[in-house]
């Protein structure tokens, strides 16, 4: 099967790794706009354009499904996939909303332009309309992933001056809304103490065990690359170093940039 996931960066291998491990032996196809990077502070209209290019990108070369790797990306589309594309579509926010339900005080975390769509608090109330949910955006979380920095004192001082009144609310659970995130899991653990962290990847996974079929042999992974291809594949190579990239290990990699072509309205492809 050929299976298509897109982010604005690294972020989405943390979703990219988790399928290779769990569905080897198929075709990936990974579109990182990486020339709009973030997308998190992209004003929403802009933003929705980004993410439908790019998901035209992946609906021509060959994609069959798309699995959201972009809690952003997926907040501005908002369901509503169906309007234009025919391919099934798998939101990692929904996925998210489900892997919470069960708690009563819940603390999300995510990029400025989630939080303003409030889709993640419309998700969960969806679930458990009895639920109190705190959000915060994180923004430098992203930038400190992309730039490599996953641990160490300026992770630690970042994580804490965004976390340190969410640490005062006291949360049962904190929601990692970003697929950027997960990268500092260590320090976010370390700083919430025992706190539950849940990525809603590991919920997405679970789901698309009853839409990807068994396969077997070599997973093989191609890398749409708008922008810096060079710094892309370096951080690439950087991430099968780390416990969340060892699914890029004994997988056939291709990295190649790319131009896209704008998806001139709603609709036409």
């Amino acid at each position: 099967m050929n299976i298509g996931l897109f982010d604005s960066g690294i972020g989405g291998l943390t979703v990219l790794t988790g399928l290779i491990r769990k569905f080897p032996g198929h075709n990936y196809l990974y579109f990182a706009d990486y020339a709009n990077l973030p997308y998190g502070s992209k004003p929403y209209e802009h933003l929705k354009k980004l993410v439908l290019n790019g998901l035209n990108k992946l609906q021509t070369d060959g994609a069959e499904i798309i699995v959201s790797a972009c809690n952003t990306g997926d907040a501005v589309l908002d369901g509503r996939i169906e309007e234009n594309f025919s391919m099934p579509y798998y939101s990692i926010v929904k996925a998210g909303a489900k892997a919470v339900k069960d708690y009563s005080k819940i603390a999300v975390i995510t990029t400025d332009q989630t939080m303003k769509t409030g889709v993640y608090i419309k998700e969960i109330l969806k679930l458990n309309n009895g639920a109190f949910i705190l959000q915060k955006s994180a923004p430098l979380f992203v930038s400190l992933v992309e730039e490599g920095i996953w641990n160490g004192k300026m992770a630690d001082a970042v994580v804490k001056y965004y976390l340190e009144d969410v640490k005062r609310w006291e949360p049962q659970v904190l929601l990692l809304g970003c697929t950027h995130y997960p990268f500092l899991q260590f320090a976010i653990s370390s700083f919430m103490n025992d706190v539950v962290l849940l990525d809603p990847a590991e919920k997405l996974l679970e789901e698309l065990e009853k839409v990807i079929p068994p396969s077997r042999g070599t997973s093989k992974v191609r890398f749409l690359v708008t922008g810096n291809v060079e710094k892309f594949q370096t951080l690439v190579n950087l991430v099968q170093y780390h416990p969340l990239g060892n699914g890029l290990t004994n997988t056939e990699i291709s990295v190649e940039r790319v131009v896209i072509r704008e998806v001139q309205q709603e609709g036409a492809l």
